[in-house]
């Protein structure tokens, strides 16, 4: 069996064999979706609100904090992410899980996971600007094949800032170096294993789709119901995803010396 089954194989008997694994993705897929139902609000409401004089300042209002709210769930995204790299190091040592254990642990890496995993976000965001402009503008002037276009590339670009900072969660849990070191550590392992690294960010990447859409939809009660049980089915997806990192670390990279 190849080493990319072998890591699929085993980060799916750890989600199976221990189903509480899913839980703090459920809470987390949880508050995103309670950002993405405002976001969706906040949208709709914005033409009547402008009528208002007082209206583009209550817009403003609800747009600054919605994006303090998603700092705060991005870096409770963040840290549990971490934590599910102690979890998953039990699960390997076949020790018994304990997710408060695992947390305390994540948050004593928190000076070193938390600005990491900023740091790639902004290289992406960098990096993705002149994309995300382009397509906003050729979507608007009506240059739909165009906008597709950078669509595509922006998302080509998400797998490569995927592949090349695959292992920053188990880098900054186990390792005992700064984030920048974490973030150079993590590219060297993924230069060291490009192509076993980009089987699986290929993978994750497209086990974690996004369900922002259906949020758009959500107007009845089959609408709502629907859009809760695509954030569960996300939580469920973004938990085998979040476990293959580690599994990926500890049992080929961390094992072999690689």
């Amino acid at each position: 069996m190849s080493s990319f089954l072998k890591i699929l194989e085993e980060s799916f008997r750890a989600v199976f064999r221990f189903p509480k694994l899913f839980f703090p993705k459920l809470c987390i897929a949880g508050l995103y979706g309670i950002l993405m139902l405002w976001t969706v609000g906040l949208f709709g409401s914005a033409q009547q609100l402008l009528q208002n004089p007082a209206g583009s300042a209550l817009i403003l209002q609800n747009a600054f904090v919605l994006l303090a709210l998603l700092l705060i769930v991005l870096v409770a995204d963040t840290i549990t992410n971490a934590a599910y790299s102690f979890m998953v190091s039990e699960f390997l040592e076949k020790k018994r899980i304990s997710m408060l254990k695992a947390f305390r642990l994540a948050l004593g890496k928190f000076f070193v996971v938390v600005p990491a995993v900023l740091s790639t976000l902004a290289i992406f965001l960098v990096l993705a600007l002149p994309l995300i402009l382009a397509g906003s503008y050729f979507l608007l002037s009506g240059s739909q094949g165009l906008a597709i276009l950078c669509f595509f590339g922006t998302v080509i670009l998400e797998l490569f800032v995927t592949i090349a900072f695959y292992s920053i969660y188990p880098v900054s849990a186990f390792e005992r170096k700064g984030f920048m070191e974490v973030i150079s550590s993590s590219a060297k392992i993924s230069r060291k294993n490009f192509g076993l690294v980009s089987k699986l960010s290929l993978f994750s990447l497209a086990v974690s789709g996004s369900s922002l859409a259906v949020a758009f939809f959500a107007q009845g009660i089959e609408g709502i119901a629907a859009f809760v049980l695509l954030r569960v089915l996300t939580a469920v997806l973004a938990t085998y995803q979040i476990v293959l990192n580690p599994v990926f670390y500890l049992g080929f990279v961390r094992r072999d010396g690689k």
